[in-house]
């Protein structure tokens, strides 16, 4: 009779254990999946209010928080995947596609807490981007890269990257007789061009 009891017992433990789990599991998935397809108006009712208030948010500024940066800098193709639920903590990877190419796996952790019989997502600004903290913004910078020296064998340069002054003149803004000869003066030895050159170059203009 004893033994009956405690295999009773203990099956009601395990059996109470894995409805737990899966409670756990389904308001995590649901995130999951609203997040993917940018349901934010459904994803935010899988976070705790409570969680929301505490860091000076709403239903309605999550989501404007969600709209404005995934939906603002135009990022696609989010999938996700459930890692693990240990205790109340989860931790699951994310991929998605950015106008500056593909993020891949992304660990994105978080904490359920527990009401009534079942659970929801303990929200903070990490379940937006992992490591972001109240006050941070998101934002996309394109850097063009600079070419690198292409050196021969000798290790001297056969192409470099160099800025180089560009001059140029109006030609009818420089005057007649002794106001253009002045003005060309000027400007031969200001450059370090003899005056030959520089008219030369005028007379192909």
């Amino acid at each position: 009779m004893t033994a009956s009891v405690i295999t009773i017992l203990a099956g009601s433990i395990f059996s109470y254990k894995y409805y737990q789990q899966s409670k756990k599991e389904m308001i995590v998935e649901e995130f999951i999946s609203q997040f993917e397809k940018k349901e934010f108006e459904k994803m935010v009712k899988t976070f705790d209010q409570v969680s929301l208030k505490e860091a000076k948010l709403d239903s309605r500024t999550t989501i404007e928080k969600y709209n404005t940066i995934f939906n603002g800098l135009d990022i696609t193709k989010i999938e996700g995947k459930l890692e693990s639920i240990s205790d109340t903590i989860f931790k699951a990877k994310f991929s998605m596609v950015t106008p500056l190419g593909k993020l891949k796996e992304i660990s994105y952790s978080g904490k359920l807490n527990k009401k009534g019989s079942s659970y929801l997502i303990n929200w903070d600004y990490s379940l937006i981007f992992p490591e972001m903290e109240i006050g941070d913004k998101v934002f996309m910078n394109h850097v063009t890269p600079v070419r690198g020296d292409i050196l021969d064998r000798n290790g001297e340069p056969l192409a470099t990257f160099h800025d180089y002054p560009q001059y140029g003149t109006v030609p009818n803004q420089l005057g007649e007789g002794t106001e253009k000869e002045a003005r060309l003066e000027k400007i031969s030895k200001q450059l370090d061009i003899s005056r030959e050159k520089i008219e030369d170059l005028l007379n192909q203009s």
